[in-house]
């Protein structure tokens, strides 16, 4: 049994629990959760069923000061044109074609996609077969499953 069914199972004999007993409030006890997390399961399953005690999936978080994607799409061409360079001579070649961002950003960028060591760096561009590399089209960026992790 997996996770997603062990959440069901549990929250399903939560529920039946506070219908058995007619206590709400012991059953949150004995389950140890809290009754307003209860009643937030128990609208659920009165509202969808089943379904509505599922975990449900959540997206990757987007952090507010997070590089916007457009200025992270200019970081990775520039990286891809200069692979061995390090992150302050690509936030320095991003300056002179106009686009301000940090070093730091540079590397912030290179880490969330596992291009940090120049040699992840010439790796990628080889899979990806792009100009800085073995030579080829380029012209795409890196996907969460293109990063290396060594």
């Amino acid at each position: 049994m997996g996770t997603r069914e062990d959440v069901l199972e549990m929250r399903l004999r939560v529920l039946a629990l506070a219908d058995q007993l007619r206590n709400v409030s012991l059953a949150c006890r004995r389950a140890g959760m809290s009754r307003s997390h209860f009643y937030e399961l128990k609208q659920a399953y009165q509202k969808h069923g089943v379904e509505g005690l599922l975990l449900k999936p959540r997206r990757r978080p987007r952090m507010p000061n997070q590089t916007p994607p457009e200025v992270e799409e200019r970081i990775l061409r520039m990286t891809e044109t200069m692979p061995a360079a390090s992150y302050v001579r690509v936030s320095q070649a991003l300056a002179d074609t106009g686009v301000r961002v940090t070093p730091s950003a540079v590397r912030y960028v290179w880490q969330r996609r596992g291009l940090t060591s120049r040699h992840q760096r010439l790796q990628w561009l080889r899979r990806r077969g792009s100009p800085g590399g073995d030579g080829g089209s380029g012209g795409e960026t890196p996907s969460s499953e293109e990063v290396i992790h060594t």
